[in-house]
């Protein structure tokens, strides 16, 4: 089984990479690498992207056999949704093409 965790090199997503890797999964982490840190997810492969890039994630799920989808992929910070409202409308109201 391969799990695909988006948001996977920032900190709930890589240990829950380790986690899932640890436990004898394949695991393919896909973050923009905006805040994460490639390091935090040892050697599971990582992909770098936009997780609104619909093209990307459906490239992902078929070139690497994906099962399911641990989704961390996320913009958090409070202060900023205040300063900056129109970042955090546009992750959060994108829909799939199809």
């Amino acid at each position: 089984m391969t799990v695909l965790v988006t948001g996977g090199s920032g900190y709930i997503g890589s240990h829950t990479v380790r986690l899932l890797a640890e436990s004898g999964l394949d695991v393919v982490a896909f973050d923009s690498m905006e805040f994460g840190h490639r390091a935090a997810v040892g050697k599971v492969p990582l992909l770098e992207g936009d997780i609104a890039d619909t093209e990307a994630i459906r490239r992902t799920v078929t070139d690497d056999k994906v099962d399911s989808v641990t989704h961390f992929a996320a913009y958090k910070s409070p202060a900023e949704s205040m300063q900056k409202p129109e970042r955090y409308f546009e992750t959060t109201s994108r829909r799939p093409s199809d």
